[in-house]
């Protein structure tokens, strides 16, 4: 088979699979393209969890045929609704224009990087053994958990889930994953930078206030696609400060030898640069005994290891996409009716059939929320396929909770109870989460804990106590969908503990000084010219960007990694993320200004 076939046909599957859920797809995110890209990305998730369920529990067989049938079915009950039907056609109507923009924008990322791929695509360096060791076993097997290739009779121990994801479309395509290997890691450049495009794009099209003139939109779009452009180069091409100081081809590298030929005991040397150096800075430059990784997705990219944390990329980008226009784009999240709110919020609250009452609707209004219900999906694709992101994205989940949920204004940020309720629902379900070891256990007591949360939330309303019993419900959910997976997989590290070393002053800001300093300007600027829910948004991610950026000097996981390297496995995936969320905001802001 030539190149070009195996990538058309690749092309083809991934097409295939978007197109089955488009209507679902498009009903979470109409914006963007009306949903396609999106849908292409959930697709190898919705198998993904189904094959979980099915195959571990001997069901059906994770096969070619099954997949195929499995896609035939989903395609049906996708299309056969009217009302979606009506919904998607009229949308591609309207955005067919911005469809054939992003797929062209998608078709050319996967070329250049089936391209580069194909320029080096022997899998003998870094971490690509173990990974398409990963695909090799799951191809090979019709059930799940897939058997490791290294520890024989024992299944995969690892947070795999992405690889069985990707594993859908190599057992669609019969391409063996010696070759599909680097057609997944060209999928999921394309994928992250399609979707980091669509997120910049929806942030500021989404706001159509005062749009009255045919100028006006199209002065719009045009800022729109700006901002999408610029946030995919930030995001997926953009880099930490490091090399703008460090490289001695860089206009700014007197700086770096200002610093290194006076100070060289903090701020090391500038001999000989090579790329990898931004992302083994502290620890190494200077020679310390704290080693630490802050890697961010072009280096994950040019390495083309097919990691847990790079396949997840795209379903992060994907969650957040749904996030912006979840708050952004539709209706405000709760809309209670005159009838709905009498219900618990009178007076007799304190009688326990009324309470009882409000909890059953409280919990059926979750249960039937279709945001509520895809948030459970992705955080559970984020539990199987890398632990930290489910971990970092519950807690921006709940901070866009808390900020955006809910508009009534009879409903108090706080009361006298809330706070005492807030701590007892938290402190439920972490003793759940370090306590009880027994996934099926876990999940069941997660349930329990939703339904009391609720309780708590309808006995004490507020936005904090509504915030903790929303998540407490996802949260279960989240861990009912991975259950299969959670059965078979023993926790690497749940353990805490303080840092022994912290990382200068003079090291952080090289790396994420000048980040932190215009994304701090340009939302200041924001909020004092605009207070609305997009600035907000804008400033709750940078927020959490930031955190993201403390945790690991502050805290580490115990995990397999000791001695010199104890906080590198935690330094690198919160500050992923934080670069991940940062760019995001410095490369939307800008534009925003301009409106």
């Amino acid at each position: 088979m030539s190149d070009l076939y195996v990538s058309v046909v690749w092309w083809i599957i991934l097409t295939a699979g978007g197109f089955a859920l488009w209507p679902i797809a498009h009903r979470l995110c109409p914006s963007a393209g009306a949903g396609f890209t999106f849908s292409k990305v959930i697709f190898p998730g919705v198998m993904s969890l189904l094959m979980i369920w099915f195959s571990t529990l001997h069901l059906l067989p994770f096969n070619t045929l099954v997949v195929w049938l499995l896609l035939l079915l989903l395609g049906v009950i996708s299309w056969l609704k009217k009302s979606r039907l009506q919904a998607l056609l009229k949308s591609i109507s309207k955005e067919w224009k911005s469809i054939i923009l992003f797929e062209v924008f998608f078709l050319l990322l996967l070329a250049i990087g089936i391209y580069f791929r194909g320029l080096t695509p022997e899998l003998e360096s870094l971490e690509k053994m173990m990974n398409v060791g990963f695909l090799n076993s799951i191809y090979r097997t019709d059930y799940l958990p897939a058997a490791d290739m290294w520890f024989a009779g024992s299944p995969i121990n690892y947070y795999y889930g992405g690889h069985i994801a990707v594993s859908v479309w190599i057992k669609m395509s019969g391409i063996m994953p010696a070759i599909s290997y680097n057609l997944a890691i060209a999928s999921v450049f394309a994928f992250t930078g399609t979707l980091a495009f669509q997120i910049g794009f929806t942030m500021l099209k989404s706001k159509r206030h005062g749009m009255t003139t045919l100028k006006t939109r199209r002065s719009i779009t045009r800022l729109s696609f700006f901002s999408g452009f610029t946030t995919f180069l930030l995001v997926i091409l953009g880099s930490n400060g490091q090399p703008i100081i460090y490289d001695e081809k860089s206009p700014l590298s007197f700086i770096g030898r200002f610093f290194t030929t006076r100070w060289p005991d903090v701020a090391g040397s500038m001999d000989r640069y090579w790329y990898p150096a931004a992302t083994r800075f502290i620890g190494y430059n200077p020679e310390l005994p704290d080693k630490t990784i802050h890697e961010f997705p072009i280096y994950s990219f040019i390495v083309s290891d097919l990691h847990a944390h790079v396949i997840n990329l795209m379903f992060v980008f994907a969650f957040l996409l749904v996030i912006v226009h979840w708050l952004l784009r539709t209706k405000p999240i709760r809309e209670m009716s005159l009838k709905r709110m009498a219900v618990g919020q009178k007076k007799r609250e304190s009688d326990a059939i009324s309470l009882i009452s409000a909890t059953r609707l409280e919990l059926k209004y979750y249960l039937t929320n279709k945001y509520v219900l895809v948030s459970a999906f992705f955080l559970a694709l984020f539990m199987i396929g890398n632990y930290w992101d489910f971990v970092m994205y519950v807690a921006v989940l709940g901070g866009a909770l808390l900020f955006f949920a809910r508009t009534d204004r009879k409903l108090p940020w706080l009361t006298k109870t809330s706070i005492p309720l807030l701590l007892i629902q938290a402190a439920g379900v972490l003793a759940v989460f370090l306590l009880v070891p027994t996934p099926w256990m876990a999940a069941l007591f997660y349930v329990l804990l939703a339904i009391a949360n609720t309780i708590l939330f309808k006995a004490s309303p507020a936005r904090v106590t509504m915030t903790g019993s929303m998540l407490s419900v996802i949260f279960a959910l989240a861990h009912l969908f991975a259950l299969p997976f959670n059965w078979h997989f023993e926790p690497i590290g749940k353990t805490l503990k303080m840092v022994n070393q912290r990382t200068s002053v003079y090291q952080f800001l090289i790396l994420w000084g000048v980040m932190l300093l215009l994304t701090s300007l340009l939302l200041f600027v924001q909020r004092v010219i605009s207070k609305d829910r997009h600035s907000l948004l804008l400033l709750l991610l940078a927020g959490f960007g930031l955190l993201f950026l403390i945790v690991p000097e502050i805290v580490y996981v115990v995990d397999v990694y000791g001695g010199d390297f104890s906080r590198a496995n935690t330094m690198f995936k919160f500050t992923y993320q934080a670069f991940v969320l940062l760019m995001l905001v410095l490369a939307v802001s800008p534009w925003r200004l301009l409106r």
